[in-house]
């Protein structure tokens, strides 16, 4: 009785004086959970809770423990709440304070019709100091009450202290609670929709709103919000549609405990949404208390398939010098969705004069910018499977030269579409007299690496050899002298026209070059031997490229 004594007496004293130990950080909650209680008048007795989190005290607890924070030692609580809505039952301490083996004993007071009061302590099950209090979050007591009638009744925490096991007090913050007594009904809100759809094309969304209970849901409201790119259709009888603010709203009257109600929602989706993703949410109301409203929204979502359109350009490959033709553009929409907005671009190349285009949908146009001639055609919206061709003629230079050109489409979707043509060159002229597959501004140019300091009437000063090595006639070339030649020559090391060495591949002329002049790279025509002179004199050639990029 004395330590019981004593320890009141601390506690006491701790409620406005402490120890004179340092403050805590207030970061400990008392907090009544729910925050919101919601009952039913016809419900039995309901309970809330009393808990703390985060309880923080001195560490090391002196003078009762150098290594051990002190812990909670004791807690009180005034709750107050509206004896005309909710009737208490009880009040029983929860297994937190006394989860470190200390005793606990508890008292409950009455002072006023509205609130009650509760006092806890612990004590060690020895002589002192015996285990520390505990620390951290936990339950400390759980009020019982019986609804009486409907209303609301506040769950206020007041004069709320918490003490270690030394008496001194816990800083703290306090969340009070409320209890709603009604009659309730929990919706919960179901959205369905296919995952892809291709544009045009239609979307049906269903919606069902079902009733958890525990009461019924009267005057329950659909209202679905429709995205910005689809248009409605049709819905289920009752709905109606709002254009200005894009919503269908479903009246769906009354809905009985785990009952449920569905609609049907139609709408059809733009040309301009391909590769969009199209969200679709639905909310319920009800004219009945929902204490629980996270289910009562939900949404689901559609992929719009991307549309696709091909873009082949076709160029004559040889024309003469002056000559007016023509460059061929074919687009097709390939899907799966149409391809709406389809334009084409062909900037063309500087070396040749524009003289008209058509197009077989749509429109063109011509223009300059920027110094450089633009074919822009506006095709238009292509179904699937659908193709047009634009045709572009224009007069090619007056000189022996090599055009390249491509094209692109591009059409509205998410993202934007573009597709790019291959290049298509054409030969203006004898771009390559001597066909050894060097240009002749090349061969002219001052880079030998680059195929230059060569004469462009000599087929043999190029070392390029066809690849791969087989009969005579046979590879090709690939405009680039590499190891791949180097091996290739010395394959056919041994071979000569007319009296071949046993068991050595058969001649021939690609292969086979005599002394350069009068640069190193400067290789001339076959001397009928393939021997170790014709492999130096490749190697000598080695990285030299008369690739030719658009």
């Amino acid at each position: 009785m004395w330590r019981v004594t004593v320890f009141l007496a601390t506690l006491a004293i701790a409620m406005f004086m402490g120890s004179g130990e340092p403050a805590l950080a207030q970061s400990t909650v008392v907090r009544i959970e729910p925050a919101w209680k919601v009952v039913s008048p016809q419900d039995p007795p309901f309970s809330i809770q009393v808990r703390v989190d985060n309880v923080v005290t001195r560490n090391p607890c002196t003078p009762y423990s150098t290594t051990k924070a002190c812990g909670l030692g004791a807690y009180e609580f005034t709750l107050v709440y509206d004896p005309a809505v909710i009737g208490l039952q009880s009040v029983v301490n929860g297994p937190f304070l006394g989860s470190t083996g200390r005793i606990v004993s508890c008292n409950t007071y009455y002072p006023e019709p509205d609130r009650v009061r509760y006092l806890c302590y612990t004590l060690p099950p020895g002589e002192p100091p015996g285990p520390m209090g505990p620390t951290g979050s936990g339950l400390l007591a759980t009020v019982t009450f019986a609804p009486l009638q409907i209303g609301s009744s506040p769950a206020d925490l007041q004069n709320v202290i918490l003490a270690d096991v030394t008496g001194d007090p816990i800083p703290h913050t306090v969340q009070d609670g409320s209890v709603t007594v009604d009659y309730s009904a929990d919706l919960s809100v179901e959205k369905t929709a296919p995952g892809t759809v291709t544009a045009p094309g239609n979307i049906e969304y269903g919606v069902q709103v079902t009733n958890l209970g525990p009461d019924e849901a009267e005057n329950v409201t659909v209202v679905d919000t429709l995205s910005s790119h689809v248009d409605f259709e049709s819905a289920s009888p009752g709905c109606t549609y709002d254009g200005g603010q894009h919503k269908v709203t479903c009246p769906l009257g009354n809905i009985g405990a785990t009952l449920s109600e569905s609609v049907s929602i139609t709408v059809s989706v733009e040309a301009t949404a391909a590769g969009r993703t199209i969200v679709n949410e639905a909310h319920a109301s009800s004219a009945t208390l929902d204490d629980d409203t996270e289910n009562d929204d939900d949404d689901a979502s559609t992929t719009v398939d991307p549309a696709n359109v091909d873009i082949v350009k076709s160029a004559p490959d040889q024309v003469e010098k002056g000559a007016e033709d023509q460059y061929e553009i074919v687009v097709t929409s390939t899907g799966p969705s149409d391809a709406c907005q389809v334009t084409v671009t062909d900037v063309l190349p500087s070396d040749v004069v524009y003289v008209s285009s058509s197009t077989t949908l749509g429109y063109c146009i011509d223009y300059e910018d920027a110094g450089e001639r633009i074919v822009w055609c506006a095709v238009g919206d292509m179904a699937t499977s659908t193709s047009g061709t634009i045709t572009i003629t224009v007069s090619f230079p007056d000189f022996d030269w090599y055009v390249c050109n491509k094209a692109q489409s591009e059409w509205t979707q998410t993202p934007p579409g573009l597709n790019e043509s291959q290049w298509e060159c054409t030969e203006v002229g004898e771009p390559d007299r001597d066909g050894d597959g060097c240009f002749n501004w090349r061969e002219l140019g001052d880079n030998p690496t680059l195929g230059g300091q060569r004469d462009p009437d000599n087929p043999w000063d190029f070392f390029d050899v066809p690849l791969p090595v087989g009969d005579p006639g046979t590879g090709t070339r690939d405009k680039q002298v590499d190891g791949n030649d180097a091996l290739a020559v010395l394959a056919k090391f041994g071979a000569t026209p007319g009296d071949p060495i046993p068991g050595a591949p058969p001649y021939d002329p690609a292969y086979d070059r005599s002394t350069p002049s009068p640069e190193p790279w400067s290789t001339q025509a076959p001397d009928g031997v393939q021997d170790g002179n014709d492999v130096i004199w490749n190697l000598a050639q080695f990285g030299h490229s008369c690739y030719e990029l658009p």
